[in-house]
């Protein structure tokens, strides 16, 4: 599933349409493969390869089988282990 699209590209305020282009609340950096992970409040698990692009989802409400507001991340140097945090199984910003 790709997350973001065209109509989100150019707005300054996402107040509005947060919920359709997402909220990162936290980003890592893998170094092994050049990927950029972000924990997005609507979207859960998201990853941009190295040559950038769409922001692919990883994990988010329909794999978790619940609502997923993922808030933070690490990514382990060593083994490229990507670990994140769910603030909220039950509540959403929207």
């Amino acid at each position: 599933m790709k997350v973001k699209n065209e109509f989100c590209d150019g707005f300054s305020d996402f107040s509005e349409i947060q919920a359709i282009c997402g909220r990162p609340l936290g980003l890592g950096f893998n170094h092994q493969t050049g990927d950029l992970y972000a924990t997005d409040a609507y979207h859960g698990l998201v990853k941009v390869g190295p040559n950038g692009g769409k922001a692919t989802q990883l994990v988010g409400p329909a794999q978790a089988n619940f609502s997923v507001f993922a808030d933070g991340l690490d990514v382990d140097p060593h083994t490229g282990i990507v670990y994140f945090t769910i603030a909220s199984t039950k509540f959403q910003l929207r």
